[in-house]
């Protein structure tokens, strides 16, 4: 909203009013664009209102935003520490930007007198050094390690429900034997008792993985508000995740009933 005038100093003071402060102070009135407003005690002008979804970063929200209005003649070296966020031209890279801002120190301090007291050589001396990095270095940090060991508690966790999902159906086939033999005895063909099994087993690993994603978007939602500009709902995890399950419990089905339906009859009726 503010434009090169609004930052050029000896122009007019201008404010932007954010959403929250706009409600607060003035009912959300449509009529507060050019009013007067006394901030610091001086009176400035509002330009505009933010809109209600406007964060900057993971900051907390401000009331009031006010353009900085550097005056260049009486800017002196180290008025100007201060951080700011660019964005790069594609194809740029960050040892491109890092060189080009170390090109612009010398010129800097040559360009603007010293403070009072402070001699311009003690500026030469300290060869500052620009220091470019990504964005989410800061606003997440360096959490690269804490996800790896995440990424692999999960993985474990991961495994021991597919085993206790196999060790399950194990069970479940393995004490259906009999029936296996009753049905064999009968005249049931082995690829459809072992299909027979399968099918029952996937219908309840269906239910359970139906029941966890379930359970997985009711929780992703309330954890969405404590994220910021980050979705937890990634498709590939749950997709992932439901087929690594599916394939265990296929497995766990698949085997032990083909094992189960190849036995003689006559042998698991009289073990029985």
């Amino acid at each position: 909203m503010f434009t090169r005038r609004d930052d050029s100093a000896g122009t007019a003071q201008t404010v932007v009013l954010s959403y929250g402060y706009w409600h607060q102070r003035f009912g959300g009135s449509d009529s507060v664009i050019g009013r007067p407003i006394i901030v610091d005690g001086k009176a400035r002008e509002i330009i505009g209102v933010l809109s209600k979804d406007f964060h900057f970063l993971d900051r907390e929200d401000a009331a009031l935003y006010l353009p900085m209005q550097w005056d260049r003649s009486k800017t002196k070296l180290g008025n100007f520490s201060f951080p700011g966020v660019a964005r790069l031209k594609p194809g740029v890279t960050l040892a491109q930007v890092k060189a080009d801002l170390a090109r612009l120190v010398p010129i800097a301090v040559r360009s603007f007198p010293s403070p009072d007291g402070f001699p311009l050589s003690l500026f030469e001396k300290v060869q500052m050094n620009p220091t470019p990095r990504p964005l989410k270095q800061d606003v997440i940090g360096d959490v690269g390690n804490v996800l790896w060991v995440l990424m692999s508690s999960i993985v474990v966790v991961l495994l021991v429900a597919c085993a206790n999902v196999a060790n399950l159906l194990l069970v479940r086939v393995e004490g259906r034997r009999q029936e296996l033999a009753v049905r064999s005895a009968l005249g049931a063909q082995r690829e459809k008792l072992t299909a027979m099994f399968v099918r029952q087993g996937l219908w309840l690993t269906g239910l359970g993985v139906a029941i966890g994603l379930d359970s997985a978007f009711l929780t992703m939602r309330l954890v969405s508000s404590l994220l910021f500009n980050v979705s937890p709902m990634d498709p590939w995890t749950y997709i992932l995740t439901s087929v690594c399950v599916v394939s265990i419990a296929w497995l766990a089905c698949y085997l032990p009933s083909r094992r189960a339906a190849a036995v003689d009859p006559t042998l698991a009726l009289r073990a029985e």
